[in-house]
This record gives structure tokens, sequence and C-alpha cells, in this order.
């Protein structure tokens, strides 16, 4: 990666190939990923103290991982 910015930063032309899935680790398997995961951690949280404000949920809340999981992809 660093030789074809800096490549581009001397005017040559660049192409990069991806191996896997458009877009790289971080994208498709780590950051954003772990980030959706995070979220829903604390929105779980948020949930379970409810109660403490006032506010009543029909049951305890529940994580759906195939929804989960569809949402990270």
């Amino acid at each position: 990666m660093f030789a074809a910015v800096r490549a581009a930063q001397l005017n040559v032309e660049v192409a990069m190939v991806e191996a896997d899935a458009l877009g790289g680790t971080c994208l498709n398997r780590g950051c954003i990923s772990s980030k959706v995961m995070r979220a829903e951690g604390a929105l779980m949280t948020d949930c379970r103290r409810f109660s403490k404000f006032g506010v009543r949920l029909p049951g305890s809340p529940e994580i759906d991982m195939p929804r989960l999981n569809a949402r990270r992809q």
C-alpha cells in the first residue's frame, strides 16, 4: 500500500488489485464489524437500565445473532 501511495505522489499511474472482498480487512472483517458488535453491546446495556428510568419493555431484551451477523456484513 505504501508503495502505491508513494508512486501516485510521484505521478506514476497505479493500479491495485484486491485478492479478497473489495475494501480489505478493516471494512469487511475488522474495524467496521467490531464497531457494529460494540454498538449492539452498548444498546443491550442501555436496555437493561431502562427500568431505572421508568421504561418497561415487554420481556427481556435478547440478541438475535442471525440478524446481528447480517447487519455486520
